[in-house]
């Protein structure tokens, strides 16, 4: 009986830290998205609607997410950078 409590328990705990984990790669990803917006406008998206631009931001950052477990958090980085650098001026 005591194995099967403490199997119970590290269940829990990996649930916990699981939820933890894409708690804090979900605010990364807000955070650069923030300042991805803070930093400029999209160079491609000069004539077009911003809101086209802000969508296109929010699609990306959205699809990143759900397939965030087969592409780790460095594909998710790369991901994403091909995507900031496509709808906004950052060094120029």
């Amino acid at each position: 009986m005591e194995f099967m409590k403490h199997g119970t328990e590290c269940s829990e705990t990996t649930e916990i830290l699981t939820i933890k984990i894409r708690s804090r790669i979900r605010i990364q990803m807000l955070v650069i998205a923030g300042f991805a917006l803070l930093l400029g406008s999209a160079p491609g998206y000069g004539n077009e609607d911003p809101m086209k631009v802000i969508e296109h931001l929010q699609n990306s950052l959205i699809e990143a997410m759900k397939v965030g477990p087969e592409i780790r958090y460095q594909g998710r980085v790369e991901q994403l950078a091909l995507v900031i650098e496509e709808t906004h001026r950052i060094g120029t």
